[in-house]
């Protein structure tokens, strides 16, 4: 039974995709991932680059604000699955009196149908390696650069992968491995941005429109992502055993990743550096609004990441097929037969053209002066929508919500934030974060996944990320 499983996990064709099991999807600063990934409307400075290019106008407490590696570097990082817990784990794969556990019929059952909405296993990491931001004044408005790294990797287990490691390859039984999935990539994004107010109204004039757009230029060092997975195994009535695998990936590769065609018999070894040579090339931007009202109401709406990858070096089409039928794998040839008779290869395919993440966000905040009704310092309550048009890495196709707030009690309290997500790619997600200022120096930190901290054995999560803020 173990060489059988081994064989399926080997037509799935993945095992030549190590390099692409981490990813980006979801990143945020520390401040809107402590409020549950609320950002659109309260995000300003450096942390409204590829959020909302007008809100780095509507920074009025500082006019430059600066992010580096010193002291604390931008990161983010999350990780997890959207069907298995700890507590799944230790009860399914822990031991009991020191014996592995057997499992039942309903063990089985519950365990398979853990699998049902899809076994999607999911990484990000994100570092911001340098942001700017300066705002002029109202007249000449503001302008801001960054430069940021975005990894992101999601792959989905197979139900029927699952249903043939509790069941076994059953009699006149098809385990189809169709709905397996990966996708994956690593990008760079050099940005410019500029916004201005462009519109007042009022005698006091408190109600104010803004306008910004960035340009960007964006540097990709590998992509993957499967074309096609057609494997199913089957054992027929007289206990014949038939695989079969015709799976495609494609994807492109940096020159530093050490990848090599089928037809190369050279070995390309990794050479690490802070800037690998591109795979890929591509061209986006970013639009926004913003408008103000009673310097307590904000509203904000962008669509962002518009434009395309065109990915050059080292394009490939990674295909894993065959055919093979028999009735003994436990033969001493049976292994070595199955080696002949499934072909990989890693052919060229030539250029090709993937879409940025592109979204639409909006955003709506309110500041709360709570000072005046007796109660100490100031809240801010925000509230996000944010969609995707397309299922390139880094994006969903399913809309997002999130409430998010932050809560000053006095000068020498730490800011205080929480919120909740829905939907999206991961469905609900509780976040809690805290920040300091120092003046002149901002530090954040936060995660979108306090529930896994709190009750560790539900959690299916893990999140944190870290940023300081020079602001001048």
């Amino acid at each position: 039974m173990k060489k059988v499983i081994w064989i399926m996990v080997l037509i799935v064709g993945c095992y030549d995709l190590s390099l692409a099991q981490v990813g980006s999807l979801g990143s945020s600063d520390a401040r809107s991932m402590g409020m549950g990934k609320t950002y659109n409307a309260v995000s300003t400075g450096v942390f409204a680059i590829g959020i909302n290019p007008s809100n780095i106008a509507i920074n009025e407490n500082y006019s430059i604000n600066m992010n580096t590696i010193l002291p604390i570097p931008f990161v983010s990082f999350g990780t997890g699955t959207n069907f298995f817990d700890l507590e799944n784990l230790n009860y399914y794969f822990g031991k009991v009196n020191g014996q592995p556990r057997i499992l039942n019929d309903n063990d089985k059952q519950k365990l398979n149908s853990l699998f049902e909405n899809g076994g999607l296993i999911y990484t990000n990491a994100s570092i911001n390696l340098f942001s700017l931001s300066f705002n002029v004044n109202k007249t000449v408005g503001a302008f801001a650069i960054s430069m940021k790294d975005f990894i992101e990797g999601e792959f989905t287990l197979p139900q029927g992968l699952t249903n043939l490691i509790l069941n076994g390859n059953q009699l006149n039984q098809t385990y189809n491995i169709n709905d397996a999935s990966v996708k994956s990539w690593w990008i760079r994004e050099y940005s410019l941005t500029y916004a201005r107010e462009i519109l007042s109204w009022s005698t006091k004039s408190s109600n104010k429109l803004f306008a910004g757009v960035s340009f960007k230029l964006v540097n990709g060092f590998y992509y993957v992502k499967n074309q096609d997975i057609n494997s199913y195994l089957q054992t027929d009535f007289n206990s014949q055993i038939n695989l079969y695998a015709d799976n495609k990936i494609v994807g492109a590769f940096s020159n530093n990743l050490g990848f090599t065609y089928s037809s190369d018999s050279s070995n390309q070894s990794v050479k690490s550096s802070v800037f690998p040579s591109p795979a890929g090339r591509g061209y986006g931007v970013d639009l926004g609004l913003n408008t103000s009202f009673n310097k307590v109401w904000n509203l904000s709406l962008a669509v962002t990441d518009i434009g395309k990858i065109n990915w050059q070096e080292n394009t490939a089409l990674i295909s894993y097929t065959g055919e093979y039928s028999v009735t003994d794998l436990s033969q001493p040839d049976a292994l070595d037969s199955l080696k002949d008779k499934f072909n990989e290869s890693k052919d060229s395919t030539g250029n090709f053209v993937t879409n940025l993440p592109t979204a639409v966000r909006f955003g709506a905040s309110y500041f709360w002066d709570i000072n005046k009704n007796k109660f100490p310092g100031t809240l801010l309550l925000a509230f996000d929508y944010n969609q995707g048009f397309n299922d390139e890495p880094g994006n969903s196709l399913n809309p997002r919500f999130s409430f998010g707030t932050e809560w000053k009690p006095m000068d020498w309290i730490p800011y205080i934030r929480t919120g909740v997500s829905f939907g999206g790619l991961l469905g609900f997600h509780w976040g809690l974060g805290l920040g300091v200022e120092t003046g002149f120096l901002e530090f954040n930190i936060g995660t979108l996944d306090v529930q896994s901290l709190i009750v560790p054995q539900k959690g299916k999560y893990f999140s944190i990320a870290l940023d300081s803020v020079w602001k001048f």
